[in-house]
């Protein structure tokens, strides 16, 4: 997978293999795993009352799942059964919708596995980690390294 600017302040994704379908594809899985559930945690750092719970709770959570579905959708329709090879873009115009998913993404794993505990002595003994951690940080490395091409060339 190569990552590149465009000259229309956006990013090129060109797919070179099976696996970096996958990858991308497990951008909407791992994202989805919080669905329904991101706007509660954000609500929990609050004090909720009743239109809390009535107008900002559902738009949230309406907005967070649009946010899956719309990259899960690109990524679909980028892929041709024909190949393994593929292109994406992201432009000024959908930007939010995959830099939301994107850290949708990064929070589930982080919700799921507390990657943030990790210190860099774990690192120095990264091959000694249960495989499923090292997956999701694995996986969240990739969906951060996507979001600073995101920031640095298309939302700057």
């Amino acid at each position: 997978m190569k990552i590149t600017p465009t000259l229309h302040k956006g990013i090129n994704i060109d797919i070179e293999s099976l696996l970096d379908w996958v990858k991308l594809e497990s951008i909407a899985v791992d994202g989805a795993r919080l669905e329904g559930k991101l706007g509660n945690n954000l609500g929990a750092k609050m004090h909720m009352d009743e239109d809390w719970k009535s107008y900002v709770l559902p738009d949230i959570d309406h907005s967070f799942s649009e946010q899956i579905k719309y990259v899960s959708q690109e990524i679909k329709a980028a892929r041709s059964p024909s190949t393994e090879t593929g292109e994406l873009q992201i432009t000024p115009e959908n930007v939010d919708m995959w830099y939301g998913a994107l850290n949708q993404a990064r929070l589930a794993l982080e919700t799921e596995h507390a990657l943030s505990i990790l210190n860099e002595e774990d690192f120095d003994h990264f091959e000694e980690l249960d495989e499923e951690l090292k997956r999701a940080v694995v996986k969240s490395h990739f969906y951060l390294f996507i979001q600073s091409h995101l920031l640095q060339h298309v939302m700057c």
